[in-house]
């Protein structure tokens, strides 16, 4: 995701930003292009806590030694589709 955004700032304004902070990229990149609010809601708590674990498991796995990032998005999955089983 930061890529991505950080992408999109560079082609969209010649400009690429020296952070890794996802919150902050995103919200540069929505400022260039509102409709990508839309893949990060933040209307309900669910919505805002989902960001904040993808967040989350992104600084673990960029800063720790030893990350399992499957269970990150196991965790992510169970919350979104509710427990269902969700191939990773």
């Amino acid at each position: 995701m930061e890529r991505a955004y950080t992408c999109l700032l560079l082609v969209e304004t010649n400009y690429s930003p020296s952070t890794y902070s996802i919150k902050f990229l995103r919200s540069l990149a929505e400022q260039i292009d509102p409709n990508l609010i839309t893949a990060w809601p933040r209307e309900t708590k669910h919505d805002r806590r989902l960001f904040e674990l993808l967040k989350r498991g992104y600084i673990d796995a960029r800063y720790s030694e030893l990350v399992i990032v499957p269970t990150v998005f196991g965790l992510i999955a169970t919350l979104v589709f509710g427990g269902a089983n969700v191939a990773i």
